[in-house]
């Protein structure tokens, strides 16, 4: 079975990146097969796979996994909150990237022109008034072009409609 393939866990994961959390997950468990931590010991779950968190967040998420307040966190609500996590990762990094696309001289901007070109182009049937009052939405502070933030207004906004 290749690594990359799916664990018996329903995630969208894959085998070996399941199984990273559970070594992690294990180095920290209450007692051997327990399947549970602590959860006062998320924080240090959380740094042995590279997350540096700030201590509210990890408070935030502790009370996310510890509902009943028990003190424990099994490992199936573990892993469920760190797919969300990494999904958001992912994503975050597949929109930067997006954002790099068009910033092609890595200014942190983009102009407003070249979003409304590209959209003309690849969707022909788009009126240049709709063109124009998007690039007026969009342009918050009116200079123009776009920086990160309203990249990612744009494509929230693309992603709604």
């Amino acid at each position: 079975m290749a690594s990359d393939e799916k664990s018996e866990f329903d995630t969208s994961l894959s085998k070996k990146e399941v199984s990273e959390l559970r070594y992690a997950f294990d180095v920290f468990e209450t007692f051997e097969g327990s399947n549970h931590i602590l959860t006062k010991n998320l924080g240090k779950v959380l740094r042995s796979l590279g997350q540096n968190m700030m201590s509210t967040d990890i408070q935030t998420m502790q009370n996310e996994l510890d509902e009943v307040g028990i003190g424990r966190i099994a490992f199936p609500k573990f892993l469920k909150a760190m797919e969300e996590k990494m999904k958001a990762h992912r994503i975050d990094q597949e929109l930067k990237n997006a954002f790099r696309v068009f910033d092609k001289g890595d200014t942190g901007f983009v102009p407003i022109k070249e979003i409304c070109t590209v959209l003309s182009v690849a969707a022909d049937d788009i009126p240049q008034k709709d063109l124009d009052d998007m690039a007026r939405d969009l342009d918050l502070n009116r200079d123009g072009r776009l920086d990160y933030q309203e990249f990612l207004n744009m494509m929230g906004h693309m992603k709604r409609d």
